[in-house]
């Protein structure tokens, strides 16, 4: 990363709204809706992932029916605010983020671990 010329530590702002960003309202495979986030952001996660890709945080009103045969527990008209199983790549518990840290290794074998 640092060899090319980007930090080594990325943090994103998920709470701020994403329209006055000034992100991009975009539509994706499936008819998902969210915000293209910044350059900063989408270069950062293609490089760190060798491939071309960019971040998508949800619109704020998004909400869905959640699915009966998949919750433990669920009252009639519960509903989800999240893309989970809806996109590729979900950074979301520490698992994803070994995961992703193991795999930026293998990329960039310049960094150590503490880098990601």
């Amino acid at each position: 990363m640092a060899a090319k010329s980007l930090p080594c530590e990325l943090v994103i702002e998920l709470d701020r709204d994403p329209a006055a960003q000034g992100w991009e309202l975009t539509e994706v495979k499936g008819g998902t809706k969210g915000y293209k986030m910044g350059a900063d952001v989408n270069s950062w996660f293609s490089c760190a992932l060798d491939v071309d890709c960019f971040a998508l945080h949800s619109e704020l009103d998004r909400v869905k029916p959640n699915k009966p045969a998949k919750a433990i527990c669920m009252k009639e008209g519960d509903q989800s605010k999240t893309f989970v199983s809806q996109a590729p790549i979900h950074v979301i518990n520490e698992a994803s983020l070994r995961a992703l840290s193991e795999r930026c290794l293998q990329r960039h074998p310049e960094n150590t671990a503490a880098d990601f």
